[in-house]
């Protein structure tokens, strides 16, 4: 591809610098994360990692969160910070000419961050409303309670990120700042830039980041592997109108040999079109789900395969029913050979128009660097997936989707699930 020239380089402070110069474009995205998600955290701290990325851009000890966003709002950017699961992040975009400017202000909050009392009790008001919010969404509790089931009480994957109410308060400013000392280091930061830009400029700033070049202490070993033990829960919700219901399944991690053809299963049965054979079957012939998709996800050390379903009351047992019965076709019947093109042909299809923005570049970039894919991977990936067959699509089908291993959950009105 002609937009796609990537680099790769190791800076002499250890950040891993990706870069993707672009004559094209007057633009520049950026990306970057480091290894300070939640799995960092012990589950008594659930939310530290969240809450230390949120503080981030509230203020450093040069410059207001008020005077920081001004900075970047002056130059018509934007930028972001935000935690996850496995790893923390933050992301940018801006004029090529003010890459040099936002990435100071950017460089500012990653090392410098204030934590000032004030602003970590707005931040954990904040916080408690989107917990309110969740604990109110009836797509949302099914979501946690089937990962509860999943995931061994206690790992990472079996928990919000948000955290709960009770963590999230009995955090104090000295968790933030040895959360943040420990775990954002420049030998553990990757860093995508792509778009109109110089890289000695993003050299010379990046590379001038953090004092402390050791690396953060090594991930405790979380190596998981989720149950198959079938299971029914339901999470009473008697003052709403809709019942949200979660089937899940034990899936693979990222770099498991199986991933491509799950992925094209998955795509068939529950994604593809108008959401695949469910969304068909189950939504459109059978008007029993006002949405009804599948997804595959597939992390570092483990993944598991999902379908959710919004159902009126009277409808949950009909719908899983039919859900059910998709799945057992698609095990004891191989997929056509249309299916089998048409998924084929969206996978690969869909890469090069991922990779039409400079954003999209910058993450496809970093999810290489992540899972050690290699640069290359875009021109290998048609590869990998023309390798799969129908046959090796009913196989994967056969191991990792048993209707007598699914956990099902539902969320909504007690008296009608």
């Amino acid at each position: 591809m002609s937009r796609l020239k990537p680099h790769r380089e190791v800076l002499d402070n250890g950040v891993v610098l990706l870069w993707n110069q672009r004559d094209d474009t007057s633009s520049v995205a950026i990306r970057g994360m480091f290894s300070a998600g939640a799995a960092r955290e012990v589950p008594e701290q659930a939310g530290l990692a969240g809450l230390t990325a949120r503080l981030l851009r509230r203020g450093t000890e040069q410059r207001t969160a008020q005077e920081l966003s001004a900075a970047v709002e002056d130059l018509g950017a934007s930028f972001a910070v935000s935690g996850s699961t496995e790893e923390s992040g933050f992301s940018a975009k801006c004029l090529g000419r003010d890459l040099g400017a936002v990435l100071e202000v950017l460089g500012e909050v990653l090392q410098y961050p204030s934590f000032e009392e004030r602003e970590i009790e707005k931040t954990r008001e904040e916080v408690f409303t989107q917990l309110r919010e969740q604990d109110d969404s009836t797509r949302a509790q099914a979501d946690l309670k089937a990962h509860q089931l999943l995931y061994p009480a206690g790992h990472p994957y079996a928990r919000s990120v948000t955290g709960t109410r009770d963590t999230i308060a009995a955090l104090e400013q000295g968790d933030l700042r040895a959360f943040h000392s420990a775990y954002y280091r420049a030998a553990d930061l990757r860093i995508s830039v792509a778009g109109a830009l110089d890289p000695e400029v993003v050299r010379r700033q990046v590379g001038s980041w953090f004092r402390d070049k050791n690396p953060a202490p090594p991930l405790p070993d979380l190596e998981v592997t989720p149950s198959g033990d079938a299971r029914r829960a339901a999470v009473p919700m008697p003052h709403k109108s809709q019942v949200d219901l979660v089937i899940a399944a034990p899936g693979i991690p990222r770099l498991h040999p199986d991933f491509y053809a799950l992925t094209m299963v998955n795509l068939i049965l529950g994604s593809l079109g108008l959401m695949g054979r469910l969304g068909e079957r189950v939504r459109e012939q059978q008007g029993m789900a006002y949405y009804v998709y599948s997804q595959v996800a597939a992390r570092t050390w483990a993944g598991e395969w999902v379908a959710h379903a919004g159902v009126a009351p009277q409808n949950v047992e009909p719908a899983i029913a039919a859900i059910v019965d998709e799945v057992a076709r698609i095990r004891a019947e191989q997929v056509t050979e249309a299916e089998f093109a048409d998924a084929c042909d969206y996978l690969i299809g869909s890469m090069p128009l991922r990779l039409e923005t400079n954003d999209g570049i910058s993450g496809y970039l970093l999810n290489c660097e992540y899972y050690d894919l290699g640069l290359d991977y875009i021109d290998r990936y048609p590869g990998y997936l023309r390798k799969e067959t129908r046959e090796t699509l009913q196989a994967a089908a056969w191991k990792y989707l048993d209707p007598s291993r699914f956990t099902i959950v539902t969320a909504g009105p007690e008296s009608e699930i």
